[in-house]
């Protein structure tokens, strides 16, 4: 008997929980409906988790394009923070002097903790 099967001990199905009753190394699902349900559901899980940053970051853009159209350049955070602005999510981040700069997409901007300021637009190409 090769040491990879070892009869003592008992494996379950990551899938549905049931017992592979055959187990070999590696094996960790009971049949081939278990470990495509399992890969598809961990998909989901990565699309939802994909499409909430996506629609965080598209808000954040959203208000940032809106301040931008009415010649704001700078907004107090807790204004900006009813908005709906999410502060956790940008596109990209510098340290600029003293500074954090914020991008979300297009727009640039400094965030402290009292204020966002400096917003303007980069043209990208």
């Amino acid at each position: 008997m090769r040491d990879e099967y070892k009869i003592n001990e008992v494996h379950h199905c990551l899938q549905c929980g049931t017992e592979i009753e055959y187990y070999r190394k590696g094996k960790m699902f009971c049949d081939n409906r278990c470990r495509s349900d399992y890969h598809n559901r961990e998909k989901n899980r990565e699309r939802h988790y994909h499409s909430k940053v996506n629609g965080i970051l598209e808000r954040n853009y959203g208000i940032l394009k809106k301040l931008s159209e009415n010649g704001q350049n700078s907004l107090d955070r807790n204004a900006l923070l009813i908005m709906g602005f999410n502060v956790e999510y940008a596109t990209g981040y510098r340290k600029a002097g003293k500074h954090n700069e914020f991008r979300c997409f297009e727009y640039s901007y400094f965030l402290t903790d009292t204020k966002l300021f400096g917003l303007s637009r980069i043209d990208l190409l």
